[in-house]
């Protein structure tokens, strides 16, 4: 969701909340700089703990997604943009923290390299899907977002019941 709504369908947001090509840049700029804040997520995870943190950027997905959805305003839409990078940014560091240590193999490399096809296979699928939809309704396109972070967060939730032992 991060990736599509960030670099393409943000694109037709802003032009749907009526911002300018020149103001695109600014804010474009201002995402680049938000996405430093990666640098926080070590310091942020140790104080709140890698659930609640996860948890927390899940939420910032999930909620800035349906914003988007929502809105045909610069400022919020702006806001949402922002929220969606922020929350990625943040637990980027974090998951590929869980990755490796999930992984207990020899093999290391060819699991880690196994899950990352996985992934983009995934994201394979969530694009098409995601183009889809912009082409019909960007705002169902954007609240398609909403639903894959909802899932992702669902997702994490059983990974991290089943990594516990507890079985539901």
């Amino acid at each position: 969701a991060h990736q599509t709504i960030t670099v393409f369908l943000s694109q037709l947001q802003y032009v749907r909340a009526g911002i300018s090509n020149s103001m695109m840049g600014v804010i474009y700029g201002i995402i680049t700089v938000v996405a430093l804040s990666s640098f926080f997520s070590d310091k942020m995870t140790k104080k709140m703990g890698d659930g609640r943190m996860m948890r927390s950027c899940f939420l910032a997905a999930a909620v800035s997604c349906i914003l988007l959805a929502f809105t045909n305003q610069a400022i919020p839409t702006v806001i949402g943009v922002i929220l969606l990078r922020l929350g990625f940014s943040l637990a980027q560091p974090l998951q590929t923290e869980l990755q490796n240590r999930q992984v207990t193999t020899e093999n290391r490399a060819t699991a880690l390299s196994v899950n990352s096809v996985f992934m983009d296979s995934v994201g394979i699928g969530t694009n098409v899907v995601f183009g889809a939809l912009a082409e019909y309704s960007l705002p169902i396109a954007l609240g398609f977002g909403a639903v894959v972070c909802v899932a992702g967060w669902l997702l994490f939730e059983l990974w991290n019941q089943l990594s516990r032992g507890n079985y539901l």
